[in-house]
Parts: C-alpha cells; structure tokens; sequence
C-alpha cells in the first residue's frame, strides 16, 4: 500500500464494513472501495467469536484488494466502541512549589495518573482526557507558562472491560494483519461531524448504531462525559418481530413505515406480511400501533442518554445541541423525538465534506462516518513521525493499545509523548513523583452509571 492509501474497518452489530481509500494531496478522502459481510461474531460491540470474525476480515481483506486494484492490504486502522465503555472521572493534586509549568510537565502528570489507573481489576483504561486544570483553586484553560503552589487536574478516563482489547487483538492475530492505529469510535465520530465550536460551546454528540447507542457530551473543547448503551436499533427490529413476522420483513416494515412518535401518523395503514407462525397465514399490522411500538423502545433505549444530558446542563449549558448520526438516525421522525424529549436543538453530523467530489453520494450515508472518522485519526498518525508505530506481527498489536490509553487532547499544539503503558516505574528515572512535584492525593470524583 502506499503511504496515501489506508484502510479501516469497522466491527458493528450487524455488519463488518470496511473500506480502502486514498488521501488526496488537499486531505480530501477518495474512496477506492468499501465491502461488508454480515455477521453474528459482534454482540455491541465487543468480538465475541474471534475466530468467526477474523475469517471475516480476511475476506473483506480478498474483497477490498480485488475491488481497489490494491494487491497486498496488510495493515487497517480501526475503532472502538462496546457496551461496557464509560466515562470515569478522576481528580489529582499536586504540589508545584511555586515552579513554571511546562507542557513537558503536563504530560508527566498525565502518564503519573494513567499509571495509577492500571490497578483496576477487570477494566482497561482506552483514553485519559484531560478536562479542567486548576491553580491554586482558579481554573485556568491553558496551565503552561503559569506558576502557582498548588495544580489539579480533572481527568476523564474513558474505560471498559478488557476483553474488548484482548479479543479484537486475539482476531487480528488469526488475519496476519497489523492494525497500524486503533482509536476511540466516538472520537472517530466527533472528528468528522463536530466544529470546533460546538466542542467548545457544548454539545451533545449520539451515535445510534445497530447494538449499542453512544452519547459523548463536549464542552469547553474537551469530552466531558461518555456512555454507550446496550441498546440499539436492532432491537426496535426484534420487537417488531414479536408481532410474527421474519426479521427481513421486520427490518423493511421499520424502514417504510416507522416513525419514532405514534402522533405523527395522520393517515394510518395497516400492512400484511406472511407469518412465522403458519405459513399459510398473514399478518395484519397497523402503522399506528407500529409506532406504538417504535416509540415505547425508543424511550427506553435513550432515557439513560437523556438523563445523562440533563445532568450536564445543570453544570454547563449545551448551546450546540445535539448531532445524531449512525444507522439508526435514519428512522422517520427521531429529530422530532429527540427535540420534544429535550427542548434541545437536533441536527443530523454531516461527514461529507471529508469526502473528495467525484466520490458516490452512497458514502454520505451515516454508517460510513465512523470509518471516515477513523482514517481522517489513522491518516494524522501515519503522518506524524512522533507517532508512527514499528511494524510488527499481528501478535504485537497490544501496543497499539498503549499508545492509544495514554493518548489525550492535546490542547497546545504539541506532538503526544508516545509511551509504553506497562514501562516498570524503576526505569522512570525523571518520575514527577520523585523529582518533579509532590502528589497530594489522587479522588475518584464519579464512577457514573454502569450500564
């Protein structure tokens, strides 16, 4: 491959999709071609069958090298996003006796806490933001150049189970392909639907895909807070395969005739599909009481998202609103859903103007913004020397998710420090604890909700 062609995959519910691209000389995104294979190896989000999935992959691999005219596509970015990740918010303090802050400085207290992080039991720390700064109790944007007595820093960690690094590394190692970059979904996400201002004002960003519907809430240009729901439109489908009918049809009747709010049918209908029951009978059902149905799982599926809203603005006011995106954003009427449910302005996340001209208007559907997401953070990585990984067999994957735990919003232009997660602390000849600062004391502000 050469260096201006990448590939991504994305490992969603109910499908793996992937593309292979080239990055034009303006940073436009041309897509060479994009494959999908359905499969049941992905339960939200998280690589239950490696095996299964890793045959997958490597027929996608055949698939994406026939369609792209690329002969050899041995390494493939991808993102995260399961149903055990949340947000998890630290707080530390730190003694600086008066001494100058430098980013050099920053990023030590930063690796010092995600060292700390590595004592929890059964989660893996996936990234570790840095959300407010504050000296001698002021709270201050940018720390660097200021001097003071005391610095504390809030910190969100974004966390989840460690099967999800373990199992998507176990897969790759069946392929034979190295995954040059992994990143966050969300962050993936946010990268190609958000402006700098909505980050900054406050938005609320949510990705309603297949299994699993992801909030991640910005404000003052950082994320502030993360969850990912077990929920997703799949399960709308399967309700309405409780009315006796295929999940084929289900699927259809949903796209065609489903709205997320019963008010919203003027002129109901009913529609007849053959039974699951008995063969050689139909069954009626009203687009009215469909969308009884619709709306009734939609409430559940995005009540714990809208808590999770309300909450934040008795804090900090979203004056972005939210932007919607993935497959399940499609569904008829959940703008209007959302607005009623939050008195919050609701636009759909727009990733094509990533996109090159000539490029399909099939790859502005929502389901590719994750992957667009992806090589836009693959492509910045693979383009940065500081940040660039060795080339390795696939069994040496796990430092891509070093490298990815440690990494953070860099709010002052500087390049990311790359370091090894597991570095033994008596090589750490230049600790902060040691010779830089005194730690205070180290609080977990909130554990959140584990849903």
């Amino acid at each position: 491959m050469k260096e201006n062609e990448l590939t991504a995959i994305d490992f969603g519910t109910s499908q793996i999709l992937a593309i292979t691209v080239e990055v034009q000389e303006n940073g436009a995104i041309k897509i060479l071609a994009a494959e999908s294979k359905k499969t049941t190896a992905i339960n939200k989000g998280l690589i239950e069958q490696k095996t299964s999935a890793a045959f997958a992959v490597n027929e996608l691999q055949k698939l994406l090298q026939n369609s792209s005219g690329i002969k050899n596509i041995n390494r493939v970015a991808v993102s995260i996003n399961a149903r055990s990740m949340r947000c998890w918010l630290l707080s530390q303090s730190f003694d600086i006796s008066l001494k100058s802050i430098n980013q050099h400085l920053i990023n030590e207290l930063r690796d010092e806490c995600f060292e700390e992080t590595l004592s929890f039991k059964d989660k893996d720390v996936y990234k570790l933001f840095p959300a407010a700064y504050y000296i001698d109790g002021g709270k201050v944007e940018n720390p660097v150049g200021k001097k003071g007595s005391i610095l504390d820093i809030d910190y969100n960690a974004i966390i989840g189970k460690k099967e999800i690094k373990a199992n998507l590394n176990e897969c790759f190692d069946r392929t034979g392909i190295l995954i040059e970059h992994c990143s966050l979904g969300i962050e993936a996400l946010s990268t190609v639907l958000l402006e700098d201002d909505e980050r900054k004002n406050g938005c609320a960003l949510i990705n309603m895909g297949a299994g699993t519907t992801t909030l991640a809430i910005y404000n003052e240009g950082a994320l502030q807070d993360m969850i990912v729901v077990p929920l997703g439109a799949k399960a709308i489908t399967a309700d309405i395969c409780e009315l006796g009918i295929n999940e084929k049809n289900a699927e259809l009747l949903k796209q065609k005739k489903g709205v997320a709010m019963e008010k919203c049918i003027t002129n109901p209908v009913n529609v007849q599909f053959p039974s699951t029951l008995n063969d050689r009978e139909t069954v009626k059902i009203s687009t009215r009481f469909l969308g009884r149905i619709i709306e009734a799982r939609l409430e559940d599926m995005l009540e714990p998202i809208f808590f999770r809203i309300r909450q934040q603005q008795q804090h900090q006011e979203l004056e972005a609103g939210i932007i919607i995106t993935g497959g399940g954003s499609k569904l008829n009427g959940i703008t209007q859903f959302i607005e009623e449910k939050t008195n919050m302005p609701v636009r759909y996340g727009n990733h094509s103007d990533w996109l090159a001209d000539d490029v399909d208007e099939q790859f502005y559907d929502p389901q590719y913004a994750q992957l667009i997401g992806t090589i836009v953070l693959a492509n910045d990585n693979r383009n940065n020397p500081a940040k660039q990984i060795e080339t390795h067999k696939s069994k040496h994957t796990t430092r891509i998710f070093d490298s990815l735990a440690q990494g953070f919003i860099n709010f002052f232009n500087e390049e990311e420090k790359k370091q090894t997660a597991k570095k033994p602390k008596k090589q750490e000849s230049k600790s902060v604890k040691k010779d830089r600062v005194k730690k205070i004391s180290t609080v977990r502000l909130d554990a959140k909700i584990n849903y």
